[in-house]
C-alpha cells in the first residue's frame, strides 16, 4: 500500500473523520453517550417483563440488568459476534481503538461495564454464560490493547444473556444483531 492510500485510511478511521462524515448524511462512528434511565425505551420494555415473570431465574437476571441500566449510560460502541464465538472482529479492533482514546478523556474512578447479550438459540443458562465470556473477552483486548492507558478506569463484565434483544431472533440477520457486548459507563462520568 502506498503512502497516500495509508493516509486516507488513517483519516477514514480517525476523529476528525466523524464530523465530515455525519455531515454526509452517513453513520459517524463517533462515540456517543445515551442515558438508560426512566425515559429509556428499553428500559420501560424491561420493567414490563420483569412483571411477567416475577420471580425466578429470567426475573432475576432482567432485574439485575435493570438495576445496572440505573447505575450506567450506555456508549454508542457495540461489539459483534458469530455464532458461538467470543472473538473480536476487525470492526471491532477499530472501535477498541476509538473507546481508548474516548475513555482515555474520563475522570479518575470511571466504572466501565462491558455488557455481553446473545441471540436466543440455546439455553438460557448457557447463553448467560456466552454472554458474560463475550463481555470478558471484549475487557481483557481493551486492557491489553490500551497497556497502561486506562489506568484510571475501574473495567467490569457483565453477561445477560438473551434478555433485551436489539432485533428479533427469526433470521440470522436479527441474531448477528443480538450476539453483542455494549459498554456501559457510570453516571458519574461528566459528559
Amino acid at each position: 500500500m502506498n503512502a497516500s492510500t495509508q493516509q486516507f485510511l488513517d483519516f477514514v478511521v480517525s476523529n476528525q473523520a466523524d464530523a465530515v462524515i455525519g455531515k454526509s448524511g452517513f453513520i459517524d462512528l463517533g462515540i456517543l453517550r445515551r442515558s438508560q434511565t426512566e425515559g429509556d425505551a428499553r428500559r420501560a420494555a424491561l420493567v414490563d417483563e420483569v412483571a411477567r415473570y416475577d420471580v425466578g431465574f429470567e426475573g432475576e437476571i432482567i432485574s439485575n440488568m435493570i438495576a445496572e441500566m440505573d447505575q450506567h449510560d450506555r456508549l454508542s460502541t457495540t461489539f459483534r459476534f458469530r455464532t458461538g464465538s467470543s472473538n473480536i472482529d476487525e470492526r471491532g479492533r477499530l472501535d477498541t481503538q476509538r473507546l481508548i482514546a474516548y475513555l482515555q478523556r474520563a475522570p479518575e474512578g470511571t466504572e466501565v461495564t462491558f455488557v455481553g447479550f446473545t441471540d436466543d438459540v440455546g439455553a438460557f443458562d448457557a447463553n448467560q454464560r456466552l454472554a458474560e465470556q463475550r463481555a470478558a473477552a471484549v475487557m481483557e483486548e481493551l486492557r491489553a490493547f490500551a497497556g497502561e492507558q486506562l489506568d484510571n478506569i475501574q473495567m467490569s463484565a457483565a453477561g445477560f444473556g438473551e434478555i433485551a434483544p436489539s432485533a428479533c431472533n427469526v433470521s440470522e440477520r436479527g441474531r448477528g444483531i443480538n450476539r453483542r457486548v455494549e459498554v456501559w459507563i457510570s453516571k458519574t462520568m461528566e459528559s
